[in-house]
């Protein structure tokens, strides 16, 4: 089954993640796909359940990273953070994009703030997600770690 979440990014930069109660890690809000139910719709929905937040009408970017396919949405303002589904989440925070956890965090994070270490200072954050290089950088992170994990695989049969 396939998972679907959002990446936030507010008009100051700030990048939205949520703490899972169980493993303690930060990631983007993201879930599995319901039945009947669009990849778009499942980020939409997961969006609104882990940070209650609902979605713009369309979405900046689309990015495939290694545990999900991201909807990327420009949040204006600074809309209040409430968590619904607290049985998964225990935390939701806007971060700095320099000050993205580099621990206690899933791959995902791992993969964007690496995909995002060559944002240039003229550019946005909106407007470097949106380019063919941040969509190559992800597609190529992500590949590697899928080749590291077979070889890992491999090496154990």
């Amino acid at each position: 089954m396939k998972v679907y979440g959002a990446i936030c990014i507010n008009d100051k930069g700030e990048v939205l993640l949520v703490r899972g109660r169980r493993g303690g890690k930060w990631s983007f809000p993201k879930g599995h796909v319901e039945k009947n139910e669009t990849g778009f719709q499942c980020a939409v929905r997961e969006l609104k359940e882990e940070a209650g937040i609902l979605a713009p009408e369309k979405y900046v970017s689309y990015h495939k990273l290694h545990a999900a396919y991201y909807y990327v949405f420009a949040i204006e303002g600074n809309p209040d953070l409430n968590i619904t589904d607290t049985n998964e989440i225990d935390k939701v925070e806007w971060w700095p994009l320099t000050q993205l956890p580099t621990e206690n965090c899933n791959v995902d994070i791992s993969i964007f703030r690496t995909m995002m270490k060559n944002i240039r200072e003229e550019q946005t954050c909106m407007e470097y997600i949106q380019s063919d290089y941040a969509h190559r950088r992800a597609s190529y992170i992500t590949h590697g770690i899928e080749l590291s994990q077979a070889k890992t695989i491999i090496a154990q049969t």
